[in-house]
């Protein structure tokens, strides 16, 4: 029994691979400055392949709105970064940037032998949040390091095409598609109520505990008049 939960383990060694990574911080700027490109859009799908020395990566296939040096053909690109799964082997590379269908992301990419790579694993690699009317980048190592992890994003795309020297393409957008953004980047009426809600009940506990002061101040007053006249 001994021998078998030894084989399991070597098994399961060999069948997956643990790649630690350490971060230094790096300004959005600097990030800018250093990748070969830019791309804003959303994942599609993400799949894994195996290079020819035997390493599993992933591929990444994004719907591009806006870029900036990347290589996007027909409104699409192809993005790799390190890690995956593939015919029951793991490969992991802790930092690498982690994906989901549908999400809006803004990456920094680098050109190597005609692919694009997620350039600095996951420090490239940011999520676009909706806030009110406002979309915020979100960095996935540091996300909320300022200057490192978070940035407007309209004031990103503005500072990228001032240190690129050039302005981003852009998908075309349907009228159908603009409406969707903007009904999606409307700030939720439920949380609006919440938050008068909460004020409003705050309001109410401060006047509660004023005019309980004003009753017990009175009850004082009142047992020290019957005190006084109970000594006389």
């Amino acid at each position: 029994m001994a021998k078998l939960l030894l084989l399991l383990c070597l098994t399961v060694i060999s069948n997956t691979l643990v790649f630690a990574t350490t971060f230094v911080p790096l300004t959005i700027k600097k990030q800018i400055e250093d990748s070969d490109g830019v791309v804003v859009g959303e994942i599609l799908n993400i799949s894994s392949y195996q290079k020819e020395n035997g390493q599993i990566y992933s591929r990444a296939f994004i719907k591009a709105e806006k870029w900036i040096g990347a290589k996007v053909e027909n409104d699409h690109i192809e993005i790799s970064f390190p890690g995956g799964k593939l015919n029951g082997r793991v490969f992991k590379v802790f930092g690498a940037p982690q994906f989901e269908n549908g999400e809006k992301v803004v990456l920094f990419t680098r050109n190597i032998n005609n692919q694009s790579f997620v350039n600095n694993l996951g420090l490239g690699k940011f999520s676009i949040k909706n806030l009110g009317k406002t979309q915020i980048m979100v960095n996935q190592i540091f996300p909320n390091l300022p200057e490192v992890g978070q940035m407007d994003l309209d004031a990103f795309v503005k500072l990228t095409q001032s240190i690129k020297s050039k302005k981003f393409s852009e998908r075309f957008k349907n009228k159908y598609e603009r409406n969707i953004e903007k009904t999606t980047m409307i700030r939720s009426p439920k949380r609006v109520e919440r938050k008068i809600a909460s004020i409003e009940k705050k309001e109410k506990n401060e006047i509660a505990d004023y005019w309980l002061v004003i009753v017990l101040g009175l009850i004082s007053v009142g047992y020290s008049l019957v005190r006084r006249k109970s000594e006389q």
